[in-house]
């Protein structure tokens, strides 16, 4: 499994890996897909795919990617770049992460069954430096096992997957052709019989479980939850204007750096082209580097570079935003230095100016965002929807929703007209985040670690530039963003090529700290899974359904995902507050429900999740003393508070409460005809 999956990297594990560069420099397709090492059952598999390509490109696909492997095959392969697929092997099988005991438990019954031993994955280390060693006695083993394992082996499938326009409308028609021979076959009382059964099982489906059944089950007490929630030992010093945190967490020897770049102050031309910054981070070359030498810097010292923006408000101060860029970085121990570096260079010595890198750079975003829509497209009708209730859903709408999409298309398709103008973007981006007083760092590792990041800190920006003070900004209003609040509540879509639905409804809610904060809380867990989830997902077939409440935000989000129906779904949001209305919860209703919001609070601290965390809190101004106090609320809450809560907000806030579909054109226009004088303005969209 290690040496599979150290060839997989040496292969296609950063921009400049052999096998990756070629297919990308190729034009053959836009980016990869699911390529590299796989285990399956007792069986290991390597996979090379292609997507924004076309079946004409068949051959010459396999022809390159049997030329490259040839080619690496026969050479020495550099000594650097094993050791670098080796510290990346490191990172994957060592790192404590979310969910790693699940992780550890799904790499156990991978070989158990097949005769393998399970503990085996317990000492992960001791067989990286087993592995390492057979590198180091035989340093053509990945020669060979290339030669051997891909190029000699006659087990080979080649897929080519065609998109179909018909293929929905085909669909339709043959199912509603097969339930017509079906229903020629039975008589008026089958029908009549079939059509019973299947109320009670709708029946059955929406009763929930008596009183009596559910005490046969162990459960927990909120008695049994800690008196308050667990923190995060942070410390906080200030090095030259910059402020710093440390978090006692362990971390098994990684090092995780994550830095906090304010936004406020950007010129608004700027704000769509934050998105574009955030995306080539690390994928560009930078400090006088080609993009290939950065990759194979980046590969050696780091455990990965990451970039994305936040955008939130003060817990207490509503009026003072916090609108960030954030970027984060891991590196052992004896790496920590040069991946500073690194991440230096990356961020604030970006160098947009090659045009053909750039170029497909492009493309692969491009890829990625259309198979983003097209999987997730709930996230887009949630930020559609949502774009017109906050300045900072505006920023998310602006930075990772339809206007990106349509930015994407644009840049592409002319990107020898919207080339330079790109670049120049880039440039001001970059230049903008030259401010100390832009940065704050949270950091989690070793003592040499911290020092090492102490010391690089005075050399990252020019020392003779003063840190400016926040008030050098000002407050940004939400105007100055661009963002125009809803004057009235919109009902719309966005047509594309999928087969299944995403509906999403948005409504405000009580803010982080307010009285109703916690009761709210409790009573969208209730809605949920009570009932959200049973109207939509176990009565209506949708893959997934819920109400997610976001205090910090001050939004509640109803959406479905992969969803069968539309005017359907839209009218189980529409009777929330009836459901809310005839409940009778008692307090071991809702005691319940209390637990499953408290986890978030009890869940274990991971040291790459304690540096984000405790950095969020410390912008955002939530101290332990208020976590503990919307604790103690949360174990105060009542049947009534969480019903007055409930009602509150969905009784008056739904009737005004945009909502946006993701959905085909031809489900959008049936929908239509159900909604009437309901129905949805339809957008098509094209990427």
């Amino acid at each position: 499994m290690i040496l599979n999956y150290v060839m997989s990297l040496i292969l296609l594990g950063n921009e400049a890996a052999p096998l990756k560069k070629a297919l990308i420099e190729s034009k053959l397709g836009q980016d990869l897909v699911h390529s590299g090492s796989h285990e399956t059952g007792s069986h290991a598999l390597f996979a090379v795919g292609l997507k924004g390509s076309d079946g004409e490109r068949r051959a010459a696909f396999e022809a390159l990617v049997t030329a490259t492997l040839s080619a690496v095959a026969g050479a020495d392969i550099a000594a650097d770049r094993v050791e670098a697929a080796f510290q990346q092997a490191s990172y994957h099988f060592l790192e404590i992460l979310p969910q790693f005991p699940m992780h550890m438990l799904d790499r156990a019954l991978s070989v158990w069954p097949y005769g393998g031993d399970p503990v085996a994955f317990l000492d992960m280390g001791r067989h990286l430096a087993a592995a390492r060693q057979r590198w180091e006695a035989d340093r053509s083993l990945f020669n060979r096992r290339i030669q051997e394992h891909l190029l000699d082996n006659p087990h080979r499938l080649s897929t080519t997957l065609r998109p179909d326009a018909g293929c929905e409308g085909r669909t339709t028609a043959a199912f509603a052709e097969r339930m017509r021979q079906v229903r020629a076959t039975l008589s008026d009382d089958e029908t009549h019989r079939l059509a019973a059964e299947a109320q009670e099982l709708d029946r059955l489906a929406g009763t929930p479980n008596p009183p009596e059944a559910l005490a046969r089950l162990p459960q927990l007490r909120t008695r049994d939850l800690p008196a308050r929630p667990r923190r995060i030992p942070t410390s906080v010093t200030v090095v030259d204007g910059v402020t710093v945190l440390r978090n006692d967490v362990f971390s098994n020897g990684v090092n995780y750096v994550q830095a906090h770049l304010d936004l406020r102050g950007i010129p608004a031309d700027l704000w769509p082209w934050i998105a574009r910054y955030r995306e080539v981070v690390s994928k560009l070359g930078a400090a006088g580097l080609t993009y290939e030498q950065m990759a194979a810097r980046q590969a050696a010292y780091t455990g990965g570079i990451g970039c994305w923006t936040a955008f939130q408000r003060h817990a207490t101060d509503p009026a003072r935003p916090a609108w960030g860029l954030r970027v984060a970085c891991k590196a052992l121990d004896g790496e920590i230095e040069r991946a500073l570096g690194v991440l230096h260079d990356a961020v604030f010595a970006l160098d947009p100016r090659d045009s053909a890198r750039l170029r497909n750079v492009l493309d692969q975003l491009r890829a990625g965002w259309r198979q983003s829509l097209l999987n997730n497209g709930h996230q887009y009708a949630q930020s559609y929807a949502g774009r017109g209730l906050s300045g900072e859903a505006w920023l998310e709408h602006l930075c990772h929703g339809m206007p990106q999409v349509n930015l994407i298309t644009r840049l592409t398709d002319h990107y020898d007209a919207e080339a330079e103008g790109l670049m120049t973007r880039l440039e001001q981006v970059r230049d903008a985040l030259r401010d100390r007083g832009r940065l704050t760092l949270s950091f989690t590792g070793s003592d040499r670690g911290w020092e090492a990041l102490l010391a690089a800190l005075r050399g990252w920006l020019p020392p003779a530039q003063p840190a400016r003070p926040e008030s050098a900004w000002g407050q940004p209003t939400d105007a100055s963003i661009g963002f125009v609040p809803n004057a009235a509540p919109r009902r719309e879509a966005l047509a594309l090529a999928v087969q299944v639905a995403y509906c999403a409804q948005v409504l405000r809610a009580p803010r982080y700290g307010e009285s109703d904060a916690a009761p709210f809380a409790v009573g969208c867990h209730i809605l949920r899974f009570d009932y959200l989830l049973s109207e939509i997902r176990l009565k209506g077939n949708a893959y997934g359904a819920w109400g997610s409440y976001h205090p910090l935000h001050g939004l509640l989000l109803l959406a479905s995902y992969r969803d069968p129906h539309i005017a359907r779904t839209l009218d189980v949001f529409a009777r929330a507050p009836e459901f809310v209305r005839a409940a009778t919860w008692s307090q071991t209703d809702i005691d319940r429900a209390i637990i499953g919001v408290a986890k978030n609070e009890e869940k274990p601290i991971r040291p790459g999740d304690a540096t984000g965390e405790a950095l969020a809190r410390h912008l955002i101004g939530i101290t332990d003393a208020r976590r503990e106090a919307a604790y103690a609320a949360l174990l105060a809450v009542t049947p009534a508070t969480v019903k007055g809560a409930l009602e509150h907000v969905l009784a008056d806030g739904l009737v005004r409460a945009p909502i946006c579909v993701v959905a085909s054109r031809e489900k959008l226009e049936e929908a239509n005809r159900e909604l009437g004088d309901k129905a949805l303005a339809i957008t098509d969209i094209g990427i």
